[in-house]
């Protein structure tokens, strides 16, 4: 009987490189709508957060409920991500 292992592929789960200046740009390009006071409208980015991940977040803010959410980039697919609102 011949037993032949399957690949191991080599998963990095160690924090995610990504420079500051590409979260901006990549979260500044972003859509970042919401349903805010029953309407889905468009944050604006009113400041910057370290995230879990060690990458820079983007804090935005929507005018109806002045409500604030953290995004920062998704790492598998280069787009914004909501991960919680914040008090």
């Amino acid at each position: 009987m011949l037993f032949v292992p399957a690949p191991h592929h080599r998963r990095h789960h160690g924090p995610a490189i990504l420079s500051d200046g590409k979260a901006k740009a990549i979260l500044a390009r972003a859509d970042m709508s919401w349903m805010d006071g029953g309407l889905r409208v468009q944050g604006r980015i009113i400041g910057w957060k370290r995230t879990d991940n060690g990458t820079l977040g983007a804090i935005v803010a929507y005018p109806i409920t002045g409500a604030r959410h953290l995004f920062r980039v998704n790492m598998n697919n280069g787009r914004a991500k909501h991960l919680c609102r914040l008090a």
